[in-house]
């Protein structure tokens, strides 16, 4: 029965959802059985698998439902990923129960037992950033000398109208303020992205006290920025975790001879 293979709802599950909102997908096979699978990015997201959903997937749901660890997922160029994969029907249900939807993800209500719960909703969050957010740095063009990206902010871009705003409404509750944006595709039959967005320095420092991140492709941007007061745009995490060594200086990455050296290393020594 479905009771049987029930989770609890506590703030790893808030975060599997979370995950799952993002870059996850709960879909039934063929013969029927349901299969669930989390992918990101082969290079930037690594990480973030191997050392937290990983571990997480395999202690939490996998092992206590069905005895085996999770498996992962590869795939190939022009779309390189790498993830989870389970195919299970008491995996499957249990993550249905908790919220996540069979099929396609249309317009996602946040669970209420997450809304109403701030610890769960701080874990959800951190979630969706860290499969389906991002973090980047602006240059500030209303002041001289706006060479370097010193203008943080965290975004997180959904299709679904109600999430976005269930999550506006969740970020605010945790005393943080942010906004939506509405971009509509040119492209025929696209649904319009929402972007709901951190900004401004003492905002983004309060989602990385309060929320904050598993994901070292977000985390070391955040690190960058709070070392050297900026963070260059179009680098890679080994990149960024080499100027946070100190083996390169992030300023050079905006001279041409700089940036050079360290984009045509990339592919080689990286």
């Amino acid at each position: 029965s479905i009771s049987m293979v029930s989770l609890s709802k506590n703030e790893l599950m808030a975060e599997v959802v979370g995950l799952a909102f993002g870059d996850g997908s709960l879909t039934k096979t063929k013969k029927g059985q349901l299969r669930f699978q989390l992918r990101g990015d082969v290079n930037g997201d690594r990480e973030h698998y191997e050392n937290f959903i990983i571990p997480l997937f395999t202690k939490e749901i996998n092992l206590p439902l069905i005895g085996r660890k999770v498996s992962t997922v590869t795939s190939k160029p022009p779309y390189p990923s790498f993830g989870i994969s389970t195919q299970s029907n008491k995996v499957g249900m249990a993550l249905h129960e908790l919220g996540i939807p069979i099929g396609r993800k249309n317009e996602l209500p946040v669970p209420k037992w997450i809304i109403n719960n701030h610890k769960f909703s701080t874990a959800f969050l951190r979630g969706l950033l860290d499969t389906d957010g991002s973090v980047f740095c602006k240059k500030n063009y209303t002041t001289p000398n706006n060479k370097f990206h010193r203008l943080i902010a965290v975004k997180i871009g959904i299709t679904s109208k109600i999430l976005a705003y269930d999550i506006s409404k969740m970020i605010f509750s945790l005393g943080i303020r942010n906004d939506i944006r509405v971009t509509n595709s040119k492209k025929e039959n696209r649904k319009p992205c929402y972007h709901v967005t951190v900004s401004g320095n003492i905002h983004v420092i309060q989602w990385f006290k309060v929320i904050g991140s598993n994901n070292s492709k977000h985390i070391t941007k955040y690190q960058l920025w709070q070392a050297f007061g900026f963070c260059p745009p179009y680098t890679t995490l080994k990149q960024r975790k080499r100027f946070l060594s100190g083996e390169l200086d992030p300023e050079n990455w905006y001279s041409c001879e700089g940036a050079g050296v360290v984009k045509r290393a990339a592919p080689r020594r990286l």
